[in-house]
């Protein structure tokens, strides 16, 4: 039946102004507005621009002339079962996750980087930490109510039934109202990334507006969607552990939500919801290991790509890659593996070296770059090093690397004088200093000795009398006496063999 001329001028407005909030939305590059709404927007304490979006959405919904799901929903609302159907799109949701969290990754791994990528492989933090904060608030208020409820309304409220009427002749025409109102929801995000993430999602709250007439209960699942990647934080998609704690919970509510049906079951319903629950929790624990290894290889194949394409200072790739190791999502086994990778497929070399393969590497596994480096690559390999501020893993390598080769880190440390506090700690770790010393002989033990002399005025003499005694030289006799008065009231407090050994040595 067409409709009166009223309802469709409702429509065409209805939609225009939906389309006009998804191009209000669209990412910077791809619409020629983007950049000018998102840099005058970004400025604003308050997350504006959802909120706007939100409200542009909420007022199509209400300009929308209201159409009936038909029997199905008709049905689903006279048993009453919103609310159960309510606990079953959560319990759904949470067991689709995992799912979708392999698609993100998959897209990340085949795709260039973007910033929603990076977030997703090598998120920065949480945003939980900031949520007692005023803007905060604003953001789980924007992001997790204002959001939800306008894209239910409009999305699953106003545009799948009108969907669902238009096509009901038409063979199929439930799924295809249920793809092309998800898709449209889909586009609604923008960007790739969350394209991917929001599409499984929109079908899903499609089937159970459909099968229930629930648009309650999808503005529910999606507020609870949204406040979960809010709390947790974009590494959601990455941590090894979420996939299966997620999916035990979604077990748990699918199993209560067929108990508590206000529709007749079979007699034994009880003994029907644990088996569900027993079911499903025995597969998840099952596939887990599966699970987790094509993750882990989802994961290192993305990281890679941002490691390799990401256009950012490598001070902050490598805050990044700290960041995962301590959050648990750069264990031992994903470490391996990305550097496996980075050396068959390695960064881009640079006119002046290859410092973020070098710092990457090392941050992986300083031990292994520096087993792994010949004689010919360690020059540029402590240059590389040198090419940041200190870290623990950096410093790790830089002194693995003396160790092996000591006169290019002697050279490099005489052109980088200020590495000489980091790679060799006098007050921090003298063992370590004592083993470089000892690596070296001759020119390079006296530039090293003067190095340290002028980093360390007055230090150093605690160092050398730690030499052995067959490690004493005329080198650290005439440093020791040129540098030091007291030298020989020094030598006096040595153990014998010592004590022999640095007298046995002529005075210059």
């Amino acid at each position: 039946m067409p409709l009166p001329a009223h309802h469709q001028l409702r429509l065409i407005c209805a939609l225009a102004l939906a389309a006009a909030g998804v191009l209000l939305a669209a990412p910077a590059g791809l619409v020629p507005w983007g950049r000018l709404v998102h840099g005058a927007l970004q400025s604003w304490p308050w997350p504006l621009l959802p909120a706007l979006v939100s409200a542009v959405l909420l007022a199509a919904a209400a300009l929308m002339p209201r159409h009936d799901l038909g029997a199905a929903g008709a049905a689903g609302a006279a048993a009453g079962r919103r609310g159960d159907y309510t606990a079953m799109a959560l319990g759904l949701l949470l067991l689709a996750e995992p799912m979708v969290q392999l698609l993100v990754l998959a897209w990340n791994a085949w795709h260039p980087p973007s910033l929603a990528s990076v977030a997703a492989v090598l998120p920065a933090s949480t945003t939980a930490s900031d949520a007692g904060s005023a803007a905060g608030a604003a953001r789980l208020i924007a992001v997790a109510l204002l959001a939800p409820v306008a894209e239910e309304a409009f999305f699953r409220g106003a545009l799948l039934p009108w969907l669902d009427l238009a096509w009901r002749g038409v063979r199929g025409g439930r799924l295809l109202a249920m793809a092309v109102s998800s898709a449209a929801f889909a586009a609604a995000h923008g960007d790739p990334v969350q394209v991917v993430i929001s599409l499984p999602l929109g079908l899903l709250l499609a089937h159970v507006r459909l099968r229930a007439d629930a648009l309650g209960g999808c503005m529910v699942a999606h507020a609870c969607h949204n406040s979960l990647f809010l709390f947790v934080g974009p590494g959601l998609v990455s941590a090894p552990w979420m996939a299966p704690v997620l999916a035990t919970g979604g077990a748990v509510l699918v199993s209560m939500a067929w108990l508590h049906q206000r529709r007749p079951l079979a007699a034994h319903r009880h003994l029907h919801a644990v088996a569900v629950m027993l079911g499903a929790t025995s597969l998840i624990v099952l596939t887990y290991p599966h699970y987790r290894l094509l993750q882990d290889l989802l994961w290192v194949r993305a990281a890679h790509g941002v490691v390799v394409g990401w256009p950012v200072d490598n001070e902050v790739l490598l805050e990044r890659l700290e960041l995962q190791r301590r959050h648990g999502r750069l264990d031992a086994a994903r470490r391996a593996a990305l550097n496996d990778r980075l050396e068959a497929l390695p960064c881009v070399r640079l006119p002046g070296g290859n410092p973020r393969q070098t710092l990457v590497l090392a941050a992986l596994d300083p031990g292994r770059l520096a087993a792994g480096t010949r004689k010919e690559q360690a020059y540029d390999r402590l240059l590389d090093l040198s090419d940041t501020r200190a870290r623990p893993a950096l410093t790790a390598a830089a002194q693995a690397l003396g160790l092996a080769h000591a006169e290019d880190f002697v050279a490099v440390l005489t052109i980088h004088p200020e590495m000489v506090p980091a790679w060799m700690p006098l007050g921090q770790d003298p063992a370590v200093c004592l083993a470089l010393l000892e690596a070296t002989s001759g020119h390079r033990r006296r530039m090293l000795l003067a190095a340290l002399e002028h980093t360390f005025p007055g230090g150093v003499a605690a160092l050398l009398l730690r030499l052995p005694a067959g490690q004493v030289g005329a080198l650290d006799r005439r440093h020791l006496y040129g540098n030091y008065p007291g030298a020989r009231a020094l030598i006096e407090r040595l153990d014998p063999e010592r004590r022999a050994a640095w007298l046995a040595i002529e005075e210059p």
